[in-house]
């Protein structure tokens, strides 16, 4: 059997597409998880804000925390406008 894209497609990417889908997709952006304690765990161990932003392992962490725990169709990158500079050699603290 072989299946169409939308079809196994996640939801999230099919409504973006303007595809006709089974039900509004819901996701949170990265402030959702402020109020969990995994996050503030998180903050404990990486205090500043470009630590958590800048490394990639605990940006993805902090994204994916609510969208495990609400099992959500999508999340938003944590990440901050900032985070290019350094990259293009604009330093600030």
């Amino acid at each position: 059997i072989k299946m169409s894209a939308s079809e196994i497609d996640p939801l999230l990417l099919r409504a973006a597409r303007g595809e006709e889908v089974e039900r509004v997709p819901v996701w949170m952006m990265r402030q959702a998880g402020r109020h969990m304690k995994s996050y503030r765990e998180l903050c404990v161990k990486y205090k500043t804000f470009r630590e958590r932003s800048e490394i990639a392992e605990v940006a993805t962490e902090i994204s994916l925390q609510p969208w495990r725990a609400y099992g959500l169709d999508g999340c938003i990158l944590f990440s901050d406008i900032l985070t290019p500079f350094p990259g293009m050699g604009i330093e600030f603290e």
